[in-house]
């Protein structure tokens, strides 16, 4: 779980009565269905969603969306850390999972357009982290994205403090979950240290065609924590080493990045993961 601080600064302006030119388009990627947006939540690594809900007979849902939201203080923040969906229509198919569905359900008398940030970490829990009624359109909906959503990266202590755990099982050292794989080892490949992991699902290894390896992922949502794979030739007197491993990235899976260690298997050696 990865704690995210979401600037909303939300004022109640008046609508400035700028009309769109004619011949003005929008230039954004809006999704127009929930699945195409989940979809692309999942290819692109984004964190926040960004949702405006109107319909075709609004001139301010109109106006929000390829007017407000291309100027040059918005369009920049909505390209850079949001996925965008305009759902135009006010109508909500029940297949819709809660909470999504009646956190996403507006007051019968509320204004066009209405919009929301939400959490889209988890996509099958889509939780909404602020919300702006059709009293701040069109302008205003856009107070709280023009002080750009930065993601606040959490240290270890603010990240094991998340889990809700005694003090004595948030230390770097301590397994929690009862599988030996450390809480800081844990916050550096992206896990969470109150649920079980194997250590033949924390880092697979191969022997195949003369070479010992190893597979393993590196989150790239941590501050102060350097993860290395280090091998030794003995478990009783060795010294544990990153020299002589060959260390390889082999793709990039949005929050984390996958990667690979070998060494050659015609000795004997023994490969860990190391987070310091």
């Amino acid at each position: 779980m990865l704690k995210q601080s979401v600037k909303c600064i939300i004022l109640s302006i008046a609508m400035l009565g700028i009309a769109p030119m004619a011949s003005f388009a929008s230039t954004l990627h809006w999704n127009t269905t929930k699945a195409a947006a989940l979809a692309e939540l999942q290819s692109s690594g984004k964190k926040r969603l960004f949702l405006i809900i109107g319909n075709a007979s609004c001139y301010n849902c109109y106006n929000t969306r390829v007017y407000y939201a291309e100027t040059a203080t918005v369009k920049p923040i909505l390209e850079e850390h949001y996925v965008l969906w305009y759902h135009d229509e006010w109508s909500y198919p029940n297949t819709w999972t809660a909470p999504f569905y009646s956190q996403m359900r507006p007051p019968a008398s509320s204004a066009l357009p209405h919009s929301w940030v939400i959490d889209a970490s988890d996509t099958d829990n889509l939780i909404a982290l602020d919300v702006a009624g059709g009293t701040l359109y069109p302008g205003g909906i856009f107070e709280n994205l023009i002080t750009p959503w930065i993601p606040t990266t959490p240290d270890f202590s603010e990240w094991i403090g998340d889990f809700g755990l005694p003090a004595g099982e948030q230390g770097e050292t301590n397994c929690p979950a009862g599988d030996s794989i450390p809480n800081l080892l844990k916050y550096a490949c992206g896990l969470v240290p109150t649920h079980y992991c194997a250590t033949a699902d924390l880092m697979p290894c191969t022997v195949s065609n003369g070479v010992f390896a190893i597979q393993y992922y590196k989150s790239k949502d941590t501050v102060g924590v350097q993860l290395d794979p280090v091998w030794t030739s003995s478990l009783t007197n060795g010294t544990w080493s990153t020299g002589g491993l060959s260390v390889q990235q082999l793709a990039d899976e949005g929050g984390r990045e996958k990667w690979s260690a070998s060494l050659p298997s015609d000795g004997q050696g023994f490969i860990r993961l190391k987070a310091e």
